[in-house]
């Protein structure tokens, strides 16, 4: 996962938080067109969705803020992350701590 200010381009397509193999989506997990779909050798939406068991793996508490989007996508079956990540995503749930 890349953070979408990382990513050449990014900051063309207004509203995305990150970008996975070229698909880019906010922190509700909204899928944000680029126009860039078109001219590129990836997997679209429909195809990721149609795998039986999408994983993913991401590190680094930082970015608990983007793979909680990610998960939102519906796209991913599977997450591979650290204690850390887990207990700050899990932590934005909390009723007292809405932050993600």
């Amino acid at each position: 996962m890349k953070k979408s200010n990382e990513s050449a381009g990014a900051n063309s397509v207004q509203g995305a938080l990150v970008q996975v193999a070229r698909l880019y989506y906010d922190r509700e997990g909204r899928i944000i067109e680029s126009g860039l779909e078109n001219r590129m050798i990836a997997a679209g939406v429909n195809q990721l969705k149609a795998i039986g068991c999408l994983a993913a793996v991401a590190c680094g508490v930082d970015k608990a803020v983007a793979v909680l989007g990610a998960l939102r996508t519906g796209l991913i079956s599977a997450l591979f992350i650290g204690q850390a990540m887990a207990e700050k995503i899990l932590a934005g749930f909390a009723p007292a701590n809405r932050e993600l």
